[in-house]
């Protein structure tokens, strides 16, 4: 839904503080995600060890935990966003399955995609979408925050030069 994902763009604007849970392979979207909003001066964090998941016992009602899980069922990321809603910080979930457990503990739903994708194309596929959804929130929040110009780039395309070789 529309009003979800700006919803989603608005907290993460003005959020104090940003934590990305993300577990197995889902773990590298959520060090995806710290990259790119570390870019615009951001105070974000990517947890990826299940160690670490009482690090959401930190979060207040001005931070957001954003808990990715392809199934929506990886328990420690349910965990990590059942203790960031204790303790009122704002929770988003991406996710492909919307009738997952994860969904019971978002104030926000982000789905990357239809429904787990069978065979072994499911982890290109459900990793496709998690980036797209990650990138769509980085764009939003850019654009939302003023951000969004050349320096977001990398290197000489920033300064709109061609690429190579054309």
């Amino acid at each position: 839904e529309p009003e979800s994902f700006q919803r989603a763009v608005d907290h993460l604007a003005a959020a104090d503080r940003i934590h990305f849970y993300g577990f197995g392979s889902s773990g590298d979207s959520a060090l995806v995600a710290k990259h790119l909003f570390m870019r615009m001066g951001m105070n974000v964090d990517a947890f990826t060890d299940a160690h670490f998941v009482t690090a959401a016992c930190n979060l207040s009602s001005n931070d957001v935990a954003v808990g990715i899980s392809r199934t929506g069922n990886a328990e420690d990321t349910v965990y990590a966003l059942r203790l960031a809603q204790v303790n009122r910080g704002f929770t988003i979930g991406i996710t492909c399955a919307l009738d997952s457990e994860i969904t019971r503990y978002c104030d926000c739903v982000l789905l990357g995609g239809t429904g787990m994708p069978q065979g072994n194309t499911h982890l290109l596929v459900g990793r496709i979408a998690e980036l797209m959804v990650i990138n769509a929130l980085f764009l939003g929040v850019a654009i939302e925050k003023e951000m969004w110009n050349s320096q977001m780039l990398p290197g000489r395309w920033a300064d709109n030069q061609r690429l190579p070789g054309k």
